[in-house]
Parts: C-alpha cells; structure tokens; sequence
C-alpha cells in the first residue's frame, strides 16, 4: 500500500511455531516470481518455506553460512523452485552492498533488534537507509516483525480509500497509532457531479470530473493571486495565502495548518493538522511563500517576457507543446512529424523548476500540474510557446506521514491510496466496463492508486470483519450472521458450525472446525476424494461405520463430529469464527427503477416482490446454520430508522417493515384515484407531501428498501435476535461498518500480525 514505506509488523517475543505463524501471514500476500529481500536472514532455509514458487530470494548473512546450513538451503530452494543467493556485509556493522530500486518485498525478523545491539540506533538506521533505496521505486514494500519495544520508534499507519459505490462515492482517511487501541476514522469528501454516480459516468464515457475528484481531495490545492505584496508580518502573510502554519512539533522544517483565514481557502479545507507540502511545488515555507507572493505581485504590475522566468514562477502553455522520451528518459519537445507520448495542450499550467541556456536562449524545466508522468519536461522560453502567470499555488497532503531518512531532513510521504467498488462493476458490461476499467487504469497511474474490484465474497468478508471488530470494541457477543444491504446488492456472513462428519480440533476450552468431511460406508471424503481408514477400533470404542464418523480422538487432539447438538453446545465462548460469505444479488436501486417504470406503484411493487423472491432464493444462504442473532447495517439500518425499529426479533422487524410497507401503499392507491397522477414518481411525489409525509427523502428507494428487508427478517426466522446498527461511537472514535474499514483491518492486522493477540482489543483474533 505505500512506495519503498516501512510498512512495519511488529510482535512480542514469542514461541517458535507462534513466530512461524506470523511469518507465514506476513508472507502470504508476497506474488508469485517476485524480487525479495531477507534481511539479516539469522533463520537460515526456514522462511523460504512460506515464499512462493518462481521467486528470486537474496539472503543477507551477517556470517558465511556453514556447510550444514548451506545444504538446507540449496535444498529448500530445490523444492519450492526459488532462485536463492547470499550477500555478506561489506565491513563488520556496514551493511552489505545491495542493488539500486531491485526488491518487490524486502523482510526482517527481528533485523532491527539486532541491529541496535550490534551498533546502536545510527546501525539500526543505516540498515533501514540502505533497504529502503533498495526496494522497486512505487511498489517496493518493506516489512518488519520486530518486539513491542521497537513501537516507539514506528511512525502512523494511515490510508485513504475511495469506496466507489452504486449510488454513491466518498473518500475515508483511516488512522491507527500503535499507542491506542482503536482505528480512527474520517470521512473526507464525498463525489458530487450533479447527481451523477460514478457508474453513470461511466455509461456517458466523460470520468474526468471524478479523476480531479480524487486529485482535489487527496493533494488539494489553493491557488493565490498575487496582487498584493506581504509586509512582512506573520498575520499579513497568513492574510494573503489564506491560512496560518504550525511547525510540526516532531519534524523540524514541516509545517501543518493551522487554521483557515479566508473563504477561498476554505474551500481546500481538510481541517486542522494538513500538512502543507509545496508553493508553487518547492517544498513549503513561510519565508518561500513570503518570497513567492513577493514575486507574483511583481509580476502582476508589469509584463515580464518569457526569457525572464524564474525558478519558482508559474508558467502557462499558449500553444499545444508534444512530447516524447530523449535517450535519459527527459521529457524534450517534437517536431509536428514525431509521433508524441504527451500532448500538452494550451492553458495548462505548471511550475518552473530550473532555468538554463544563454541571455538570449533559455530553456525552462516545467514540471505541469496535470502530467505527472513527464517529470520536469523541457520548455523553450519562447514568448509564442509559455508565459508567465502572476499566482502562487499551495499544495496540501490530506492524512500525510512522516518520513526519515537516515541524517537528511524529514519530509511529508503521502498517504497510501485504495480506490475500490464492487456491485456495480461486477455486473457492468461492453462499454461502461471498458471506461471504468480505463478510469481505474489512470487513478493508478496518476495517483499511485491501489485499485481493489471487490469481488461479492470479499465484500461480504471485509464487512463482517468490521462489524466483529466493533463489537469486540463494544464488549458485544459476536453475532452468528451480519448482512449488510445496499443500492446494488446486500452482502452476508454467518457462522458454519460443525457437521455430523466434520473434523474438530479442541484446545482447552477452544474448538474449531479444521475439515469437512461426510462419510459412506466406511470411508470418508474430503473436498471430493476418498480416503480409506485402514484401521478400525473394536470393543467399547467408538469407530467408523454404518455411514457415520463417531467421536473418535486422535494423535492431533480432534474429534469427528457425531452429534451436531452436542458440539453447538459447545460453540461458544473461545471458539474460533468459522464463516461463509453469501453474495444476494437484490439491491434497493434495481426496486426503486422497478417501481418508478410502473404504471400504478401496487403493480411496481408486486414485479418487485417477484424480482426479491428469485434473488433470495438464488442467494443460497445458509437457513440450517446456526444463527440466533444477526446485526445488520447500511441500507438495513436505514429502513430500521425509517420504522423507529430498535433491538428486537426478527418477526417483530418484519411486521414493523410491512407495517410500513402497507402505509406508503395505501397513501399511494388514494392518491391515483384520487388526483389521477400521471406516473408513480408523481405519485410518490405526493405521497412525501402534506397531510401524508410518508417516505423520507425518497419514497421509491425506501418502499423499496422496506420491501427487501421484510425478506431478510423472513429468511433469518421468527426468533432471531436482529441488531441494527449503522455509525458506531469506539472509545470515542466514530466509525462506520462498511467494506473500506474491513479492508483496512485486514490488511493492517497482515502487516502487524501482534495485534492478533492483544488481550480486550478490537484486533483479538480479528481474522
């Protein structure tokens, strides 16, 4: 998630095999054929266990290994097809020499510690140097398991993920400090162009607007006229730029926001603690930003030719300047008969960066404010090609981090970016998936951006680890299903309790389910292959026959189940989660449309009601599995408020919902017959209206709505104990249970595996 950033696991010191299986988590997402680093690789063979096949490992020894050791080696890396070498330092304490911008991962165990005891924090930090320059630029990751005692030093993890939605798209900035015990969360921006959605975008082929979206929240920018000239003074400084600076108090030479000064740099505003990166895309200061309005109010009184420019001046394209690659890989200007890999047209803006040539000829580096990809390209400073704009431009980095390195100064590294969607995408075709793909394709390439096309299990996934992490937060049993509704599809989790036939394993008072297994005369399969007992018990002893697997323990402490009742029973406190994922393709837009393309809202509602049936009937939720409470969240909670439903039973939910259901209706039918409406928005637009006020905001997404969740409650059954929840108050913290924050748990309980075994904490056992 972060370019060549410590993205950084920490554990105590714990048993071998526990540490095995934190490095095996630590290593599970490392890709195929990939480019690794072990760093001070003390383990020897034993991490290449956990690697995938294809990869090239360089293996960093302090010592030369031994015969012993280095016939495992070549061994292991026989077997699991690795490409394995070994790099030894250069000098005691120095760290080896190691290629420039190679590794995809670079990974430690520990190195660090080591690293501190052989020669103090300045050895520990050379080694963080040198791996750091040595991972791919963008994609390099580098990842630690070190001790709790390390944490001191571990800056923030932090991300912004962009949930792009059916209906809606918004930006969240994740926060975890390792001295809390609670994720923050911030809700950024949220997507406005009309009332268009992101997928409806696409269908007009037109994304742009949704690319400067993203721009503006995550590196917003607030462009100053220079009219007027500073007098030197802090409050005249803050008047004209228009906001006060702070410099961060662990970062000498790093400044934040203070506060806002002025309505235009309101609009920019992403609140107290922004850091404040570049003026006119230097590194910011005040005494630069003092220096840059000085010269924009120059400017702005007197014409200055092309020739004139200035490192730091704002220039402007007045003819279109193409671009291709020179044979260092610059950006330099073609001729009208070159093929271009740029075009940059007239009006675009961008910084100078550095000037050189002669009096007469100057040529400008220009970095441009929307072609990052060119770097600082070349520019003629041609009075018919650019000129001069007197403005300053100040650029901010929402959520942004520090960064060290080694003795230079810290600088601000930009929050990781997810953008990710699901529903939507998944069932869009032709055209509208080929803009959307393109659209993802420049948001990575643009912004660096993770993109995650949620698949309809993940979704469901993500949702319930967010939800089992706020009522572990909560001090809440866990419930034994979690659905989440939406405007494209409704996602749902619930626990697969054990089977006659299955193998569980018990440790203690804990129990879990490591196979599924179903028996027929005399044998057991497992996923489909037959596997024949060669041994039988006799006497008294429970044993394999007449089509059932008895309760029978083996060498490994498990059991075959034989009496579903009696392992239920058992299912409870200290019991790992096990979970399936359901996908049900019935989402309150499709009844909304549905409804609104009838002729009277009756008959919308009665295709509706046909169209849920074959969705939930198709959905394949679990019915037999073992659920008596259920905790439901987005477009459920929405109708639970709509009905003023607080914690009940699934019956007493689903009378409330057609309660309702039956109200909007009837208001509906004395409305067509009354006032001979044209159309059933018509209609609904009065139902809303006095004496009626019925439907919220949109009666057509809410009857909807009420509709789909009437068949939720009579899915689950009578009895089952349904909690509607939305936003959450966590240790003060508000949060919200939808896939984003899954997504965040998960991947930062993958790179901090001890957080898996932090007692009375959110993260306890979390995955």
């Amino acid at each position: 998630m972060a370019s060549r950033s410590r993205v950084v696991d920490a554990v105590d010191a714990i048993p071998r095999r526990l540490q095995e299986r934190q490095v095996r988590g630590l290593l599970s997402s490392v890709p195929e054929r990939a480019r690794i680093l072990e760093i001070d690789a003390i383990d020897g063979h034993r991490n290449l266990y956990y690697l995938p096949a294809g990869c090239s490992i360089t293996q960093w020894l302090e010592d030369k290994p031994t015969a012993t050791e280095e016939f495992k080696t070549n061994q292991t890396a026989k077997t699991k097809e690795l490409d394995v070498r070994t790099v030894l330092p250069r000098a005691p304490d120095r760290p080896p020499k190691l290629p420039k911008d190679e590794f995809d991962v670079a990974f430690g165990v520990r190195c660090l510690q080591r690293a501190l005891a052989r020669g103090g924090a300045k050895a520990a930090k050379r080694l963080v140097d040198e791996v750091l320059a040595s991972c791919a630029p963008h994609t390099g990751k580098f990842c630690f398991i070190e001790g709790t005692e390390m944490e001191a030093t571990l800056d923030e993890d932090r991300c912004i993920i962009f949930d792009v939605g059916t209906g809606e798209a918004k930006a969240i900035a994740y926060e975890f400090v390792p001295e809390t015990t609670a994720v923050k969360v911030k809700d950024l921006a949220k997507f406005k162009d009309g009332k268009v959605a992101v997928k409806d975008l696409c269908h007009d082929r037109d994304t742009s607007s949704f690319v400067d979206f993203v721009g503006d929240t995550l590196t917003p920018r607030l462009v100053v006229s220079g009219s007027t000239k500073p007098d030197g003074s802090p409050e005249n400084l803050w008047k004209l730029q228009g906001f006060r600076t702070v410099e961060h108090e662990r970062a000498e030479g790093l400044y934040t926001v203070e506060s806002w000064d002025s309505d235009d740099a309101k609009a920019c505003d992403r609140g107290k603690g922004t850091a404040v990166v570049f003026v006119n895309r230097e590194p910011y200061s005040p005494d630069l930003a003092r220096e840059r309005l000085e010269r924009a109010a120059e400017l702005k009184n007197k014409a200055v030719p092309a020739k004139d420019i200035k490192v730091g001046d704002r220039v402007r394209a007045k003819a279109a300047i193409r671009y291709a690659r020179d044979a260092d890989g610059s950006a330099v200007p073609v001729g009208e008969a070159s093929v271009p890999e740029a075009i940059v047209l007239p009006g675009a803006k961008g910084a100078a960066m550095s000037v050189a040539g002669s009096a007469d000829v100057k040529f400008v580096r220009v970095r441009w404010d929307d072609h990052e990809d060119l770097g600082d390209a070349l520019v003629k400073a041609d009075d018919a090609i650019v000129e001069i704009v007197p403005e300053v431009v100040f650029r901010f980095w929402a959520h942004a981090s520090i960064e060290r390195s080694g003795d230079a100064k810290p600088r601000w590294r930009r929050s990781p970016l997810v953008v990710g969607t699901g529903s939507w995408y998944r069932t869009s075709k032709g055209g509208d998936r080929l803009v959307a793909h393109n659209l993802f394709g420049e948001l990575r390439k643009k912004y660096d951006a993770a993109v995650v096309i949620l698949s309809a299990i993940e979704e469901a996934s993500y949702e319930e680890t967010a939800t089992l992490y706020a009522h572990k937060l909560m001090k809440w049993d866990p419930p034994d299903a979690v659905i989440s509704g939406g405007s494209g599809s409704t996602q749902a989790s619930c626990i697969s309790p054990a089977d006659i036939g299955d193998l569980v394993e018990y440790k203690g008072s804990k129990a879990q389910v490591v196979g599924r297994w179903r028996c027929e005369d005399g044998h057991v399969y497992e996923d489909g292959r037959q596997n024949h007992l060669p041994w039988k018990r006799s006497g008294n002893e429970k044993e394999y026959c007449h089509g059932y697997a008895y309760d029978i323990k083996d060498e490994r402490g498990t059991h075959r189940v034989d009496e579903v009742a009696r392992v239920l029973k058992r299912w409870g406190k200290g019991t790992k989660r096990q979970s399936t994922p359901h996908l049900i393709q019935c989402g309150n837009r499709e009844g909304k449309d549905l409804i609104l393309a009838a002729t009277t809202v009756e008959e919308g509602c009665e295709a509706w009601e046909k169209r849920i049936n074959m969705r939930f009937h198709e959905a394949g939720f679990n019915r037999d599995s073992y659920i008596k409470s259920c905790t439901l969240m987005g477009a459920c909670n929405y109708a639970a408020e709509y009905v003023e439903l607080k914690d009940n039973t699934a019956k007493i939910a689903k009378d409330k919902f057609e309660a309702a259901i039956r109200k909007i209706k009837n208001a509906a039918k004395k409305v067509e017959r009354d006032e001979k409406t044209a159309t059933t928005k018509d209609t609904l637009a009065k139902v809303k209206a006095p004496p009626y006020e019925l439907g919220g905001r949109d009666a057509a997404q809410t009857l909807s709505n009420l509709m789909v969740q009437a068949r939720i409650c009579e899915m689950l059954g009578d009895d089952v104990k349904v909690r509607y929840v939305r936003d959450w108050d966590l240790d003060g913290v508000k949060f919200r249970t939808t896939w984003s924050a899954g997504y965040y748990l998960q991947d930062l309980v993958r790179r901090r595996p001890y957080l898996l075994a932090e007692q009375d904490t959110g993260f306890q056992d979390l995955i």
